[in-house]
């Protein structure tokens, strides 16, 4: 009897396999989708908390880079920060290419 099953399953038709094969598929982008749920209700909570925390301590903006301090906090930066090592000296950091400069 047991030679019979092993007989019969090496014998499995294309079409099962590609069944099978689409139903691995489906059921892995159910649990994609179900993750994706799941991270996107607990980015939600960590935006509301952030938010909460930025009300309490009274911050003025969001700390975006972490190269220089005129590009840690844009609000409070003066327009000449950039040039206090030379004049003349050329922008190094990578973060400093996609901040306006303030007016």
């Amino acid at each position: 009897m047991y030679g019979k099953l092993a007989a019969n399953s090496k014998s499995m038709r294309p079409s099962t396999g590609l069944l099978l094969y689409i139903t691995v598929l489906a059921l892995a982008g159910m649990l994609l989708a179900k993750a994706q749920r799941t991270s996107i209700a607990a980015k939600a909570d960590g935006e509301a908390e952030m938010q909460r925390v930025v009300e309490q301590l009274g911050l003025t903006d969001l700390c975006i880079a972490t190269d220089a301090r005129y590009l840690r906090h844009l609000s409070i930066s003066d327009s000449v920060a950039p040039f206090m090592d030379y004049p003349g000296a050329l922008e190094y950091f990578p973060s400093s290419s996609v901040v306006i400069p303030a007016k």
